[in-house]
């Protein structure tokens, strides 16, 4: 087989000696695994550095545009409001704790540490959602 062996900068690897191991790995990753043999799929793998070129065709790559849908903008307010939720219920248990707590000291202490607590929740909403729209709007790939 005289295919050209092309690393992933398109450039062609050096001697033959090397294009023959290269395509004796993917040889043997092409063979079939076992759930292959069940559902009767041949599917090849190939090692991740290497693009075997068709013989007649030359490899390039398409930029198709990415259309960001409304629902990943709505997706992104609804997990914003859902942790300010979070950070609203917080701070309404640090108030009840705190206006309930009889003269305890560890009771007033937890009741007024849950303050931070919940704003730092805030915070954290805020930040997040402020990141995140910004990936949206300039079409980044998510983590």
């Amino acid at each position: 087989d005289s295919r050209p062996v092309m690393n992933r900068t398109g450039s062609t690897t050096g001697s033959k000696a090397q294009q023959q191991s290269i395509m004796k790995q993917q040889q043997q990753q092409e063979q079939e695994t076992f759930f292959q043999k069940i559902f009767g799929t041949k599917v090849a793998l190939f090692h991740p550095t290497t693009v075997v070129a068709p013989p007649t065709t030359t490899t390039r790559i398409v930029k198709a545009p990415i259309k960001v849908e409304p629902k990943v903008f709505f997706s992104n307010e609804r997990t914003f409001l859902a942790w300010l939720h979070v950070s609203i219920i917080l701070a309404g248990a640090s108030v009840a704790i705190s206006a309930f707590a009889d003269a305890n000291p560890w009771s007033q202490l937890y009741g007024v540490l849950l303050i931070p607590v919940a704003v730092a929740f805030i915070y954290y909403a805020m930040y997040q959602y402020a990141r995140r729209a910004d990936m949206i709007r300039r079409k980044d790939p998510g983590p």
